[in-house]
């Protein structure tokens, strides 16, 4: 799954929420995720949601239908728990602090493809951050789908030592972002 996002939006919604753009587009793909229509979209299609990001957090998540996500993630509170909001240009000032999920939809709200299957992995923080790193030069994207890539490049060439494979898959994905 390939998600854009606004840069300037992920890099605020980080300083203000705590949460990143590039982890938090699993709750997308949450198989368990609540999902309804916003009410305070004022003529907009938006949803808001509640699922697990990837790296395993609950995020309320604001996200639009359609054109490059200019969506909020939050990280899921304690009741009454209170952060502050982003500037108020952008439109996360829209997110109530509570929303009714009694009429919800349960389920992705982007199926993932098939033969696709959900693990946890536990990866050295560098690697994950380089990946990381790399969806945000692409203006959004998807880490996982990045890590599968390099992944499947290994087993395809698996006579091929693992450091030249890495370092190849690495400068094609430098290519791709510039």
């Amino acid at each position: 799954m390939d998600v854009e996002w606004d840069p300037e939006k992920a890099t605020a919604n980080l300083r203000t929420h705590g949460v990143d753009f590039a982890d938090a587009v699993g709750v997308f793909e949450d198989v368990h995720a609540l999902s309804r229509e916003d009410p305070q979209a004022h003529g907009k299609q938006r949803f808001v949601a509640v699922g697990m990001a990837f790296l395993g957090r609950c995020s309320p998540s604001s996200i639009p239908t359609a054109g490059t996500a200019s969506a909020s993630f939050r990280r899921a509170e304690r009741p009454g728990a209170s952060e502050p909001h982003m500037s108020a240009s952008d439109n996360d000032m829209e997110m109530q602090e509570e929303y009714d999920f009694s009429d919800a939809r349960r389920g992705p709200i982007i199926p993932p493809a098939s033969g696709k299957t959900r693990i946890t992995i536990r990866l050295d923080s560098d690697i994950l951050e380089w990946f990381r790193a790399q969806v945000h030069r692409q203006g959004g994207g998807n880490y996982q789908t990045l890590i599968n890539r390099a992944l499947r490049a290994y087993i395809e060439c698996d006579r091929v030592p693992l450091e030249e494979m890495l370092r190849r898959v690495i400068r094609e994905e430098l290519q791709r972002t510039h």
